[in-house]
């Protein structure tokens, strides 16, 4: 688990390196540095310019005459006029910008509104009238759909009238419009769902004809209050309903309002947003109901609205009517989400179903990819590119099998990797990263559901597909992009490398955990070796994978493969250190020959290596410290395999004061530096060790034994080294 989210920790690093893209903003930060010091040097230019036109300037008045006025009272009397005028100007000026402020004010609330807000509570009014009334009073439906009929008609036409009489009055007969278009919306909806007064083909007509006469009424008059409040009398009266109605029913309802807006905002483009807004409200109405619902609309209707609204887009497209590509994207993405949403209502219990529809959406979007590829649109084919990936990463996601998902998973971004390389859609390389790392992520998912049961096979099992394919998948890809030319393509390039070496390290620890776990050889009485033999093989490959990652990090000329493999050395080192303070089971202890001590060796290798490929003494001490370790705990169960280890505590010294005297021997034989400072940091140590903690629990014996040693090793390096020092004089002098 520490090794998995170590692993899940690097990766959230690496992102947010490649989504910050530091190279790009060291470039565009050296430009925007250059063109500030160009404007500064143009501004100095131009200013030694100015100055220089001033000083002539200045030199041709000092050599002309001053002229005074003839009549200097008169002129400073003109000047004082001119100033209380410009006073008064002023004055006025802000007092007509209060006025203004205040009659806007007063429009906004008395002349906008408030007409608004009782326009919108008549319409509630008269919902709730047509269904709740007849508690109270007795009222036949025919009566109250007729009089609901009346009332609408007689808001529309006393509304036309007032807008063809007085300028003023538009925005008060725009309200009264859209009131009565929702008063007969309700009235027909009502007459055909509740009371059943209308057939469904005749509710229907005259639902349609209301929503012609809505749209054309809401164009010619150029009313926002008559298109809004007539909408929203069409999408609030299926709340009105007392009666269960057909899902289908009221979707096809739905998809007539939707097709008869998008003909309005066709031929009316700056009312886009209303496709926006149908959608948005189709869905939320749709899924209120479906909660309500005994029965479940038909896939064919969200088919129809998404279709509906793709042909629209696309004969935008075609006839050259889109102007704001913002506004392209934000349609795709809208009807693609809200056609998954409705399928996920359709098929929610029947999951692979579910996966074959949206897959089927897939080729759809293929088609109108390929079609724009031919004609070589490559802007316009970016919002459908998008659906089309994204429509095929839900519908791999609704697939049942785990394996099958990853392997699809897998694949996927190797199309995609292709396409980014072959068709140059530089767009594509976030998805590659996307779709990589949601198979990263199901991979580990999956992996702790391979349990070794009986029949269990090492190395040939279903690990080595899950690990196996998806390792060599990312390593073309990361091939594929290190072609590219962009730094972004590079960053992820790297990436997938790190990604595909980590796997194959994370396959061997599994797959060797796992043989461990089916081993014969585990049982009660020896599972404790079996733990430290998990334990000290695991570091042993996180040694091995933190060289593996300084080689790339040379390969690659990459500085964060080399901060990664500093940082798996580090946790590797940790971990050992933690892991080798006890030698468990002690009875099973043999000094050297045991999973420890070569733990410990591979990890001082490594060391080694970085300190010959680093030429850095930092190794060459992280070495010199394994070894001290490895020396202690080495003693130290020896000393507790025989019970000796509390009243010979004083050998683990000893054995410091001879791993000190052989640094020192081959630090003053080699003349290397970290050798014999280290064995000076180690002699230090031993002799408060010994001063402070040994002596004092000590037989005469002992301590006679334990200062002898220390004694005569530290003379025996005092007379190597002043011997070392007279043979360097005599060859200097010589």
């Amino acid at each position: 688990m520490i090794v998995l989210f170590l692993f899940i920790l690097i990766m959230i690093f690496w992102l947010l390196w490649i989504h910050c893209d530091f190279y790009e903003f060291k470039k565009n930060l050296t430009k925007k540095y250059e063109q500030l010091e160009k404007q500064i040097n143009s501004l100095d230019s131009s200013k030694i310019g100015i100055d220089e036109s001033a000083m002539y300037k200045e030199e041709l008045s000092a050599e002309k005459p001053k002229e005074t006025p003839l009549f200097e009272d008169d002129a400073a009397k003109h000047g004082n006029a001119d100033e209380q005028s410009a006073k008064v100007q002023h004055t006025v000026n802000v007092f007509e910008k209060d006025e203004k402020s205040k009659r806007s004010i007063e429009n906004i609330f008395f002349g906008s509104l408030f007409n608004k807000i009782g326009a919108l509570a008549l319409v509630i009014a008269i919902g709730i009238f047509i269904t709740v009334v007849s508690q109270f009073i007795v009222f036949t439906p025919l009566m109250r759909i007729a009089a609901g009929f009346v009332a609408g008609l007689a808001f529309v036409f006393v509304s036309l009238n007032m807008h063809k009489k007085s300028d003023n009055m538009k925005p008060y007969a725009e309200v009264l419009l859209g009131v009565g278009l929702a008063v007969l919306f309700i009235s027909t909806y009502c007459a055909t769902g509740v009371f059943h007064l209308f057939s469904t083909y005749l509710g229907l007509g005259i639902g349609c004809v209301l929503l012609l006469s809505t749209y054309f009424l809401a164009g010619r008059y150029k009313s926002y209050s008559a298109l809004g409040i007539g909408l929203f009398g069409g999408y609030l009266t299926p709340f009105f309903l007392n009666d269960n109605l057909s899902q289908n029913f009221l979707f096809c309802y739905l998809l007539f309002m939707n097709a008869i807006a998008l003909v309005y905002v066709y031929v009316n483009s700056d009312k886009r947003w209303l496709n926006f807004v149908n959608l948005v409200l189709t869905t939320v109405l749709l899924f209120g109901t479906s909660i309500f619902a005994h029965d479940k609309f038909s896939i064919i209707c969200p088919i129809i609205l998404w279709v509906m609204y793709l042909s629209f887009d696309l004969l935008r497209i075609l006839t050259n009517k889109i102007q704001h590509e913002k506004e392209h994207y934000m349609s795709s993405y809208i009807n693609l989400g809200i056609l998954a949403f409705l399928s996920w209502l359709v098929f929610s219990g029947e999951r692979m179903l579910l996966g074959l529809v949206l897959f089927s959406y897939a080729f759809i979007y293929l088609a109108v990819v390929c079609y724009f590829l031919s004609r070589n649109q490559k802007k316009i084919l970016r919002p459908y590119f998008y659906a089309l990936i994204a429509v095929v990463y839900m519908g791999t996601f609704f697939v049942s099998a785990g394996m099958t998902r990853v392997l699809l998973w897998t694949f996927e971004t190797l199309f995609i990797t292709s396409l980014r390389y072959f068709l140059d859609l530089k767009y594509l390389t976030k998805w590659v990263l996307f779709f990589s790392l949601t198979c990263i992520v199901s991979i580990l998912r999956l992996n702790t559901s391979i349990v070794p049961v009986e029949g269990y096979v090492p190395l040939l099992n279903s690990r080595l597909v899950l690990f196996g394919v998806p390792a060599l998948v990312m390593f073309g890809c990361s091939s594929i992009l290190a072609k590219c030319p962009k730094s972004r393509d590079s960053q992820v390039s790297l990436f997938l490398t790190f990604l595909y070496s980590t796997m194959i390290y994370l396959y061997v620890i599994f797959e060797f955990n796992a043989w461990m776990t089916h081993s014969s050889l585990v049982s009660n009485s020896v599972d404790d070796m079996f733990v430290t033999l998990k334990a000290m093989v695991n570091v042993c490959i996180g040694f091995i994978y933190a060289l593996h990652l300084k080689f790339l990090a040379d390969i690659k000329g990459s500085y964060i493969f080399r901060l990664l493999s500093y940082l798996m050395w580090s946790v590797s080192a940790v971990f050992l250190v933690l892991l080798g303070v006890r030698y468990v089971p002690v009875e099973e202890f043999l000094p050297i020959l045991n999973l420890r001590f070569f733990a410990f060796a591979v990890g001082i290798a490594c060391a080694l290596v970085y300190s010959k490929m680093e030429k850095k003494y930092l190794f060459d001490y992280l070495a010199i410290t394994l070894g001290f370790f490895l020396i202690s705990y080495e003693t130290a169960d020896y000393l507790i395999k025989f019970g000796l280890y509390d009243s010979s505590g004083f050998i683990i010294t000893i054995m410091w004061i001879f791993y000190l005297a052989a640094l020192s021997l081959f630090g003053l034989a080699f003349n290397v530096k970290s050798l014999k400072n280290s064995a000076i940091y180690i002699s230090i140590l031993a002799i408060f060790k010994i001063i402070f903690y040994d002596i004092a629990g000590l037989a005469s014996v002992y301590k006679v034994l334990v200062l002898l040693v220390l004694g005569a090793v530290l003379m025996l390096i005092s007379y190597l080294y002043n011997k070392s020092q007279v043979e360097e004089s005599r060859s200097d002098d010589e």
